[in-house]
């Protein structure tokens, strides 16, 4: 997770010849500060060489941030409580290869990596 030391903070940074916007949220009290969250690798990178990075913001661990807000989800499919059907949603909805998709531990990190939630799974 991204911190900032601005509550709304927003920025531009080209990520592999793609401008993309960046945007530092504040959830409010107790939370002092902005926070960005991605598992986008290629755009952590970018933003460790940004030159405000380590000014205006910087890379925390979450046990490191007091009052860390909960992950927001691009998704989430609470009523899903099988495998087989957050595998049919990955597959149809995400275009994800049903070969990548063996057990439920396979879903669960597919859903992770596409920031989408099978809380009940």
């Amino acid at each position: 997770m991204f911190i900032s030391s601005i509550l709304n903070y927003s920025l531009s940074i080209v990520v592999n010849g793609a401008t993309r916007r960046v945007r530092f949220v504040s959830k409010g009290r107790p939370f002092h500060y902005g926070y960005f969250v991605t598992a986008d690798k290629e755009l952590i990178e970018a933003l460790k060489k940004h030159p405000n990075y380590g000014v205006l913001f910087s890379l925390k661990e979450e046990d490191d941030v007091e009052g860390t807000p909960p992950r927001e989800y691009a998704a989430v499919y609470e009523n899903v409580k099988r495998t087989q059907e957050a595998n049919k949603i990955l597959v149809e909805e995400y275009n994800v290869p049903k070969d990548n998709l063996k057990s439920k531990e396979d879903a669960l990190k597919v859903a992770d990596e596409l920031n989408i939630s099978f809380p009940n799974l």
